[in-house]
Parts: structure tokens; sequence; C-alpha cells
């Protein structure tokens, strides 16, 4: 009965992942990120846990069809080490006959703080059916690219 009841957990749990459109992944530092700490006190490890999500909203239907479309991101960059960390957040939406479409911002996230993020573009009908005609994939992806501060 027990054994049951895990297995049904389990795909519970798995279902629930799939059908989640958020990313959430914890990252150290690129052996190349600069750190402005002194060699005194704390060896820098810096951590970061990011849940970040990324879509798209096709507004209000009007006399034209569809109107105020946009693309929307978000989510939230968890610093889980002991020095204060720049993170890069680049989200992506899948194009079909033209580039993926890239949006990159740069975050300081302080030691032990959580930080919120949010983005926001209007886009037209041609990009939605760019988007759409490939796999209407979106990417969230989040990567320390320095550090700031010192350890404790």
């Amino acid at each position: 009965m027990i054994r049951i009841l895990i297995a049904l957990l389990l795909i519970s749990l798995t279902v629930t992942a799939a059908a989640c459109d958020t990313t959430t992944t914890e990252t150290g530092v690129d052996a190349g990120a600069a750190s402005d700490s002194s060699d005194e006190g704390a060896k820098p490890e810096p951590k970061l846990k990011h849940r970040l999500t990324c879509s798209y909203d096709l507004g209000e239907v009007g006399a034209s069809g569809f109107e105020n479309i946009r693309i929307i991101a978000g989510g939230e960059l968890e610093n889980t080490g002991n020095i204060g960390v720049v993170a890069r957040v680049t989200f992506t939406w899948d194009m079909v006959g033209q580039a993926d479409y890239k949006v990159r911002k740069t975050y300081r996230v302080k030691r032990g703080q959580t930080r919120e993020v949010d983005y926001a573009e209007g886009v037209g009908q041609d990009f939605i059916t760019a988007h759409q005609a490939g796999s209407q994939d979106c990417t969230a992806r989040a990567k320390i690219v320095d550090t700031f501060g010192s350890a404790k």
C-alpha cells in the first residue's frame, strides 16, 4: 500500500513539473568571473538559485485581430552563497524564419537576498506568428558573471 502511494506521489510530482514552464537551477560562479573580495576571511562561494519563467500574452481581441500582445517573463533570483553575485538572466523565445529573440538583463543580488525579476514588452502579430510556428518554447536561464563584496 505504501509503495503504491509513493509511486502515485512520484507520478504526480513528475506530471506537475512537466506541465510547469519554470526553471529552477543552482549555479556556481564561472572560473573566469572576477571577485573583489580580499584573501582575508572566508573563501568566496558564490551560489545562485533561480526560479524563472517566460511566455506571451495575446491581450484582447479587437476589430483588427489581437491587440496589446506582449511577451512576459519573470521570477526570482536567490543568492544562497556567502558573497554578493552579479547574475545575467537570459530569456529566449524560439522563432521560425528569423533568429530567436533574446532578452538579457543583469542583476546584482546581495548575499542571502532574493530579488524579483520582471520583464514585459509589447510585440506585434508577426512576432507571435513566428513564435507559434515553431516549438513555442521559451527558455529562461541565469548565470553568475561576477561577484562583489566580501565573503562571510
